[in-house]
């Protein structure tokens, strides 16, 4: 989220949930924050000649313009960890673990952090499509929502805003009820866009009744709500019947037979 000045945070929750066979990357902010202030942040939110935050005007395009620079980067990243090639110009392709397919790549995200992970999920389909999307206290810029209302364009990628494009990346996001500085209404607004760009999407929003203020979840049920859905959407990786214990006897292909 904007303010943080560290990923040790969002590196103990990923500790704390323990997925099963998963690595966790804890990612800060690609921005310093301005005027001296303390953290980074994921996109300009901030008019460095006034010191206010900037409009939430469709025809200000500063926000989204610096939300596509954070997403082209963070995409640049997942292609480099999937091993495609075409990213080579853009980080440092170098990586000393096996190449991960997209399929199974996965993006958290907590407020403006969550902003980027969906508009990572809009730029993801089809055979480019990730593993999933899931958000705490986020949804996108109201600059994209008003645009795609009024025009159809998008603050993210244009194309994007096409239906029926087909094998979308499924996403989740859980929202306080009472939270004001992300507000349950523009949560449940882009939830309509995720499933009016894909009709077929898995867009679903917990939302949870107790949390009054903007922060991560600490509710037993918006925790169970994500684990079911990283249940449902983690990929299962290949591995011997020993390794899920005694009982468990592996039969070779074309061993198997009708009863």
């Amino acid at each position: 989220g904007r303010g943080e000045v560290s990923p040790k945070a969002f590196a103990t929750f990923a500790t704390a949930i323990d997925l099963p066979n998963t690595t966790c990357v804890s990612l800060l902010g690609c921005c310093a924050l301005p005027f001296g202030l303390q953290g980074r942040e994921w996109f300009e939110n901030f008019d460095v000649t006034t010191g206010g935050e900037l409009p939430v005007d469709e025809n200000d395009c500063r926000r989204v313009d610096s939300l596509r620079k954070t997403v082209d980067d963070v995409l640049a990243l997942i292609d480099a960890l999937s091993g495609d090639s075409t990213t080579t110009n853009r980080v440092n392709t170098h990586c000393p673990y096996t190449a991960v397919p997209k399929s199974r790549i996965h993006v958290f995200g907590f407020s403006d952090g969550g902003t980027v992970a969906l508009a990572v999920a809009l730029r993801r389909f089809g055979k480019q499509r990730l593993g999933g999307v899931a958000v705490v206290a986020a949804g996108l810029l109201r600059e994209t929502l008003t645009k795609n209302r009024t025009s159809k364009e998008s603050g993210v990628n244009e194309t994007q805003f096409q239906p029926n494009c087909g094998a979308p990346t499924p996403v989740t996001m859980v929202c306080g009820k009472h939270d004001r500085v992300v507000p349950m209404q523009l949560v449940l607004e882009t939830q309509k866009l995720l499933l009016h760009v894909n009709p077929g999407c898995v867009a679903d929003v917990f939302v949870d009744e107790r949390r009054k203020s903007h922060a991560m979840i600490t509710s037993p049920e918006a925790t169970e709500h994500l684990m079911r859905f990283w249940g449902l959407t983690l990929g299962v990786p290949n591995m011997k019947a020993q390794a899920l214990g005694e009982d468990v006897v592996e039969i070779p292909g074309g061993m198997g037979s009708a009863l």
